[in-house]
């Protein structure tokens, strides 16, 4: 797989250390090719890791060995590969590991662009929980990648914690490998917890999104640049999308601190896309059924309270027709007759249901009014006529003053009254996805709300369809800014959602003049 990885020097039949019978290769990994063996003594199936003597890196793959049988003593989880034992001979090192039969994550992703939802989170998942057991003994993971994943039917597997060959190539499946390296490991820092949350940052995006967050840059240090947004985010779920950008932060201070914080944050995403089971209450929704049954709707409530006694009374009916039917069966003559009253009686229950049911839908009250902050209402000045549709209040008969005996002050000119500038109004742009139930589901989420939402169709330059979920409008730039902050919290969204100024309608009646 990589010019990193250990010569293959074992053939199928070879015996090692008098002991070990080489079955058949199981797989490559970056620090040397993993068989299937049989141990001679016991007759059991062993993983099998070999590093001969004359490879120009054994000295190095030979320390690697010798950490991970040690590490094995420390790190006993069901999702981490088992190592049982560590030996050396004329020929080379060895390794003897759990003989897990699965392929690395690197293989699944060459044939599978991309993973399910309920999958890649499980693969994310179990993936962290191996980490988090390291973590909890003070350990990490040297190079953390889709090949070091290992999965068959269903179990994930975690390997080579002690692994730290990089392939020294340029080539583009190598280039993928360092994606995921943090970049403080890059420029030569030690491996910490928060650099293995970095890569497992990357393969969540690999899982979710179908590619690497970053383009790769093929002549550059650095593989990846982290100052640009990650490509494709609208493919990730709302909740997840500000939990892998913030394992993706380029000061390790600014990622989560280990795998435990990592997946008591996406337990609390996971708890904000879980819906609860919806209930119905006379055909109603459960918000309007729930209103309905507490009494919430006097005339309603009452008028359906009655309708179910009848539905009730009329099914009872029905019930003791069948069960009179079954204990006194009618002659032949009879049968159809009795046919026909039920038929009649299954349609009355019908109309009952249907009825009430269509009377609760045109008695819904209607949706509150979008929340504007209230205009401030002046008075015209003394002597001007009122401003038209504002009504002049007609001062308190206490403070009304005598007629004067002195002869009348000229009334001043007419002018033209003044009119109040009105508060600007702006929209919220919340989210853009690539397909439209994530938008509808985001629009019903702030609809329960009660915020106004609505879904814009785009069309970017390359021809590619986006769903932008819209919320407002808002009066005023202090109230869209609150709404949008809130909005950002309630939602776990990556960013503020925008504020887009709506443009001012022109209207005629500000430049008329009041009549005379």
């Amino acid at each position: 797989m990589s010019t990193a990885s250990a010569p293959n020097a074992l053939q199928a039949g070879a015996v090692v250390a008098r002991r070990y019978v080489i079955l058949r290769p199981l797989r490559e990994e970056p620090c040397g090719w993993v068989w299937l063996a049989q141990d001679r003594l016991i007759g059991i199936d062993l993983g099998f890791k070999f590093v001969p003597r004359h490879w120009e890196r054994f000295a190095e793959a030979r320390e690697v060995l010798r950490r991970e049988a040690a590490l094995a003593h420390k790190l006993r989880h069901p999702l981490i590969l088992q190592v049982f034992y560590y030996g050396e001979e004329e020929e080379g090192s060895f390794l003897l590991e759990e003989p897990f039969r699965g392929e690395s994550l690197l293989m699944h992703l060459a044939r599978l662009e991309r993973f399910r939802l309920p999958q890649a989170l499980t693969i994310l998942e179990q993936t962290a929980q191996a980490l988090e057991a390291a973590h909890r003994h003070h350990e990490v993971h040297q190079s953390l990648d889709p090949s070091q994943v290992l999965i068959a039917e269903g179990t994930v597997k975690l390997a080579n914690f002690a692994c730290s060959l990089r392939p020294e190539d340029d080539q583009v499946s190598h280039l993928e490998l360092k994606a995921y390296i943090a970049p403080e490991v890059l420029q030569g820092e030690a491996v910490t917890p928060a650099a293995n949350i970095f890569s497992l940052g990357v393969l969540g995006f690999r899982l979710l999104a179908g590619g690497l967050p970053y383009p790769l840059t093929f002549d550059e240090p650095f593989p990846y640049r982290l100052d640009q947004m990650p490509v494709d985010l609208e493919e990730i779920p709302l909740p997840l999308q500000n939990l892998l950008l913030q394992c993706l932060a380029p000061n390790p201070g600014d990622r989560f601190e280990d795998a435990r914080a990592f997946l008591t944050a996406l337990e609390q995403r996971r708890e904000s896309w879980r819906t609860p089971p919806k209930t119905r209450w006379f055909g109603l929704p459960p918000e309007r059924g729930r209103e309905v049954a507490e009494g919430g709707d006097t005339k309603t409530s009452a008028l359906i309270t009655r309708l179910r006694e009848k539905s009730k009374e009329a099914l009872g009916r029905v019930r003791g027709t069948w069960q009179h039917l079954k204990d006194h069966p009618p002659s032949p003559g009879r049968r159809r007759h009795w046919f026909l009253g039920l038929v009649v009686a299954l349609a009355v229950l019908g109309v009952f249901w249907w009825g009430g049911r269509t009377l609760l839908r045109k008695t819904e009250a209607p949706p509150p009014p979008t929340s504007f902050a209230p205009e401030e209402m002046k008075l015209p000045p003394a002597g001007r006529p009122p401003v038209s549709g504002v009504t002049e209040p007609t001062p308190p008969a206490a403070t009304a003053e005598p007629p004067s005996t002195l002869s009348p002050a000229p009334s001043p000119a007419p002018q033209s009254p003044a009119v109040t500038p009105k508060e600007e109004r702006y929209l919220l742009l919340v989210a853009t996805y690539g397909q439209m139930e994530p938008a509808q589901a985001l629009k019903k989420r702030l609809q329960a709300k009660k915020v106004p939402a609505q879904i814009a169709k785009v069309t970017s330059d390359k021809k590619k369809v986006y769903y932008l979920v819209k919320a407002g409008p808002y009066q005023g730039k202090k109230q869209a800014e609150e709404a949008a902050q809130r909005l950002k919290n309630e939602e776990h969204l990556a960013h503020t959602p925008k504020l887009v100024k709506i443009p001012a309608k022109t209207s005629n009646s500000e430049s008329r003049r009041p009549s005379r």
